[in-house]
């Protein structure tokens, strides 16, 4: 990965690694808009685009990571209260099948992506799917989860993206040896050292976070969360909790970034890197 071997790497715009926002380019969401046909150029137009930011990046190495996630129309409207996860070695028609995954997956590595980032797999029926797309392609897979608090204290997964597993039985099912990485992403920065012990109990290899910062109000993202500085003071915590990968998911900007990068990515004299599990 990029960034200082057996060290701690830092991400999203202006630092190490430039995760392009694929992750809404799929068949699955741009079909019911009336755009199936741009598939192929929406996702190598997303490549392009971060090929190029990485182009004017300047003093350090730079990898691309194209996004698939189970973005679908489910995930702006919902599926409704009714609904329920199918068996989990079956394709669930709501999300993202498999060569939905495949057609994505594929035209990311053609287009340059150095890794795929597989985002908000929520359940395992499709979270498979788009692991076994991924993989297939020859790059480096990152899986990252969103996990949530539910009102009994336990941490959950979105109900809304799948059948509402707890976050450890789907980091069971899904964190398979051979993933780059394994993160918690878009997730509200109090549930995330919980989160991290859950995920190095089922996976041996490096472990990141993204978090969010804010919060949602339809149709747009509240941006009244951490400031960069208290950003940081999270994400020392979550180093001091394995985190080898650091970034910003939601309401995350450049300035948060940059501290980010200024802090973690430069080790200052008491502070190490840690090394990957």
């Amino acid at each position: 990965m990029t960034g200082r071997a057996h060290g701690l790497s830092v991400f999203r715009s202006d630092s190490r690694t430039e995760p392009l926002q694929a992750a809404a380019t799929n068949r699955a969401a741009l079909e019911p808009a009336g755009l199936g046909a741009r598939v192929a150029e929406a996702n190598h137009n997303a490549v392009r685009a971060a090929l190029q930011a990485r182009e004017a990046a300047a003093g350090h190495p730079v990898a691309v990571a194209g996004s698939m996630s189970s973005f679908c129309s489910i995930a702006m409207y919902g599926r409704g209260p009714a609904a329920q996860e199918p068996d989990a070695a079956a394709e669930d028609p709501r999300f993202p099948s498999l060569a939905t995954f495949r057609e994505q997956a594929a035209l990311l590595a053609d287009a340059g992506a150095d890794l795929i980032a597989l985002e908000l797999m929520e359940a395992p029926g499709y979270g498979r799917a788009a692991i076994r797309a991924a993989t297939e392609t020859g790059l480096p897979v990152w899986l990252s989860i969103a996990p949530v608090r539910n009102d009994d204290g336990s941490l959950g997964t979105d109900p809304e993206l799948g059948s509402g597993l707890s976050f450890a039985e789907l980091v069971r099912q899904l964190a398979t040896p051979d993933l780059a990485a394994v993160t918690v992403m878009h997730a509200k920065p109090d549930v995330v050292a919980e989160a991290l012990g859950v995920i190095r109990e089922h996976f041996d290899g490096p472990i990141g976070v993204y978090a969010e910062s804010g919060g949602w109000a339809a149709p747009n993202w509240v941006f009244n969360g951490l400031t960069p500085d208290e950003y940081l003071l999270e994400a020392d915590s979550w180093v001091s909790h394995g985190a080898q990968i650091i970034g910003g998911c939601c309401g995350v900007g450049p300035e948060h970034i940059r501290v980010l990068t200024d802090s973690l990515a430069r080790p200052a004299t008491g502070r190490t890197s840690p090394a990957p599990g």
